[in-house]
């Protein structure tokens, strides 16, 4: 399977469906037509996933024909104002129907369809034990949501609850929301550790089971060890 397979298996056509249709109407809904298509939603992925390693001081240098900046993968895959309108109304989401209880409501259906494709592609081979930990995503703007830890690696950013396996693999993930966030099922009876574990195990598959489960002294609790212990999970 080559680079790009892997990435569609997770990254499937219904995501890619989904983000041109909810930047479709967020257009509309700003009265521009936009017409965004999947393949085009593609291109623009792909653009920056290249400035993961190829990172110009402004996008638009990839289009410029000076030839020290010109990219002409970049170039020819996509007009420039084109890249840029679908910047513009890039969306996640249908922004008249947003829950007022969630924070992450803006994406919170695009995380749902990467977890569906995370657990979907999950495999038991070598992969019965999960490690349930936290994940900081690096980011320095203004988000509600935003966590400082520290004396962590990654002192700024979001935080993620994430299992995932021994070879790595993320398995399925939930941003925390901070204390004033809505509560986890059975947060207030175990605490929010507990309340992490008992979660993020329960959207493992059953059919793959039983786990082993594998996690540090913040989510540790003797009533949710005996809870595990009820639910069979070592």
């Amino acid at each position: 399977m080559t680079a790009v397979e892997c990435f569609e298996l997770l990254y499937s056509d219904d995501i890619v469906k989904f983000i041109a249709d909810m930047s479709n109407l967020y257009a509309l809904q700003r009265n521009h037509t936009l017409n965004v298509t999947s393949n085009e939603i593609r291109v623009y992925i792909a653009i920056l996933l290249l400035t993961g390693y190829l990172t110009p001081k402004y996008m638009r240098m990839f289009w410029e024909v000076e030839s020290d900046t010109h990219n002409d993968l970049v170039a020819s895959s996509i007009r420039r104002n084109r890249f840029f309108e679908i910047q513009q109304y890039l969306h996640l989401s249908d922004s008249t129907s947003l829950p007022a209880n969630d924070k992450f409501a803006k994406v919170r259906e695009y995380f749902t369809k990467l977890n569906v494709n995370f657990t979907a592609n999950f495999t038991k081979a070598g992969s019965s034990h999960i490690s349930i930990d936290e994940t900081i995503v690096p980011y320095f703007g203004r988000h509600g949501t935003k966590q400082h830890i520290h004396g962590k690696p990654i002192r700024f950013g979001y935080k993620l609850w994430s299992a995932a396996t021994r070879h790595g693999y993320l398995v399925n993930f939930e941003p925390y929301q901070g204390a004033s966030g809505p509560s986890l099922k059975m947060q207030s009876e175990l605490g929010l550790g507990a309340a992490v574990i008992l979660e993020l195990h329960s959207r493992l598959p059953i059919e793959l089971g039983p786990y082993s489960l594998y996690f540090d002294n913040f989510f540790t609790g003797l009533p949710m060890l005996k809870y595990l212990r009820e639910q069979n999970v070592g």
